[in-house]
């Protein structure tokens, strides 16, 4: 089959983004939830906003270290999870659950392409995040392909169903 008859939609893909951030920062956060919540006390029930300006408030230079440090992990886990499922299995779990498979333009998938392809990503969340947005604009720029898919060679294409 032909690569442009296996299309993916911008939809699908940033679904399958959004579902591997959730389980990155999910992986990330729990194993820091009883310390910030020593040092910031247990936010219960309060929504994402109202945490974040709560928190903001508070001026303690362990839980900014906290904080910065959770961060740093937090690009390389990101970095590290991207990598490793697309280079092992060519899909990380979000795009197992929508679908989606990496594809290189040449023969076969290597890890160079792989480490290309996954530098913006791990930098959505951070202060670095104008890289990520610069390849999110290229996509709708260039027709459904990010600027580190090009540089890469690579691009996503649907699983075959059985």
């Amino acid at each position: 089959m032909k690569r442009g008859d296996k299309r993916v939609s911008l939809w699908r893909r940033g679904f399958a983004f959004v579902i591997d951030i959730f389980i990155v920062n999910l992986l990330v956060s729990l194993p820091f939830r009883n310390k910030i919540n020593e040092l910031v006390g247990d936010m219960g029930d309060k929504g994402i906003l109202e945490t974040y300006n709560y928190i903001s408030g508070i001026s303690s230079a362990e839980l900014n270290q906290l904080l910065f440090i959770i961060s740093i992990i937090s690009v390389f886990a990101t970095y590290i999870y991207f990598v490793a499922l697309e280079y092992k299995l060519g899909q990380t779990l979000g795009k197992m659950i929508v679908k989606i498979m990496v594809k290189s333009d040449e023969k076969k998938l290597r890890l160079r392409q792989i480490l290309i392809r996954n530098i913006t990503k791990s930098l959505a969340l951070t202060n670095l995040s104008l890289l990520f947005l610069i390849d999110l604009f290229y996509v709708l720029y260039s027709g459904n392909k990010r600027w580190t898919e090009k540089w890469s060679k690579t691009y996503i294409e649907k699983v075959n169903s059985r």
